[in-house]
């Protein structure tokens, strides 16, 4: 089963967006179709201090500045597909235990 579909089955009311550019200007107008108040962002892309150094910037073009409440970089660099849905659901989770 591929990645979005399963986040999709295991988390049914969350919405996901996959881009393969964040960095990209097509990232940043992805930012300001997704932005909220309320949204929390978990960037699957290239190694963490990598995001960390460049997914900041783009998200601020955007109007959205990430910090540790609204934000969790996340390295699937050479996982499967399975390695891949356990970092991110368990980023999901994490998350979800910090709200309550």
């Amino acid at each position: 089963m591929r990645l979005k579909d399963r986040l999709h089955k295991e988390f049914p009311d969350e919405k996901f967006l996959l881009h393969p550019e964040l960095c990209e200007e097509t990232g940043e107008n992805m930012v300001n179709e997704v932005k909220g108040d309320d949204v929390f962002y978990i960037t699957p892309a290239c190694g963490v201090e990598k995001q960390r150094q460049e997914i900041p910037s783009t998200f601020e073009h955007g109007g959205v500045y990430l910090t540790k409440d609204n934000w969790n970089p996340v390295s699937l660099i050479g996982l499967s597909t399975e390695a891949a849905f356990q970092i991110i659901k368990d980023a999901m989770l994490e998350k979800a235990d910090s709200d309550d």
